[in-house]
C-alpha cells in the first residue's frame, strides 16, 4: 500500500474512533486492517472497499447474522470514495495457515463450520465463497466464519446460475450449464 494512501485511511479511522495499527491482507475487492478503538482499546479488523464494492447485501447480510461462529460486525461508516466495515478480529488468522490438520481437530473445526452454514442457511443466505481463506479462528480457536461479500439471500426454492467464489473451489454443479441450488453448493 502506498503510504499517503495508509495516511488517509489513519485519518479516516480517528473521525470514526479507530486508532490504525498494521494493514492485514487484501482481497479481491478489498483491503483489510487492524485497528483499534480509542474508547474501548478493543482490536478490530477493518474491511474497507471502493462503495461499490462493498455490496448492500454484505452489510445486510452481517447485521442479519448473530451466530458464535460467524463473523460480527459492529460498526460501519463511508466516505466519499469508500466504505468501511469494523468486524470481529480473529488473532489466529484463517484455516488456511493451519495446514494439515488432525483428525480430531479437523472435526472440531468442521462441526463448527457446518455449525455456521446451518445458521446461515435457516436465515436463507448462502455464503457462495466458502474456502480456508474466509474461515477465521478467534482468540479461543473458535472458528468464526467470514467474508460474506459474495452472500446473497435466496428464498428456499430459488435456484442461481450466478458462477461465483473461487475458481479452484466451485462446487461441479457450478460447472455446468445449468441453474443451482446456493445452499447445497455451500
Amino acid at each position: 500500500m502506498l503510504e499517503v494512501e495508509i495516511e488517509m485511511i489513519q485519518e479516516i479511522l480517528i473521525e470514526h474512533g479507530y486508532k490504525f495499527i498494521k494493514f492485514l491482507g487484501s482481497g479481491s475487492f478489498s483491503n483489510v486492517f487492524l485497528c483499534e478503538s480509542i474508547k474501548y482499546h478493543q482490536q478490530f479488523a477493518v474491511k474497507r472497499a471502493i462503495k461499490h464494492k462493498i455490496s448492500e447485501d454484505e452489510y445486510k447480510t452481517l447485521i442479519s447474522l448473530n451466530h458464535p461462529n460467524v463473523i460480527q460486525l459492529y460498526d460501519a461508516f463511508e466516505d466519499d470514495e469508500s466504505q468501511f466495515l469494523i468486524m470481529e478480529y480473529c488473532q489466529n488468522g484463517t484455516l488456511s495457515k493451519k495446514g494439515r490438520l488432525s483428525y480430531e481437530n479437523f472435526i472440531y473445526y468442521a462441526k463448527q463450520i457446518l455449525e455456521s452454514l446451518h445458521f446461515c442457511h435457516s436465515k436463507n443466505i448462502a455464503h457462495r465463497d466458502i474456502k480456508p481463506d474466509n474461515i477465521f479462528i478467534d482468540q479461543y480457536d473458535h472458528i468464526k466464519l467470514g467474508d460474506f461479500g459474495l452472500s446473497r439471500q435466496f428464498d428456499d426454492k430459488r435456484k442461481s446460475s450466478d458462477k461465483c467464489g473461487s475458481l479452484m473451489l466451485f462446487a461441479p454443479e457450478m460447472f455446468q450449464l445449468t441453474e443451482y441450488c446456493p445452499f447445497t453448493t455451500d
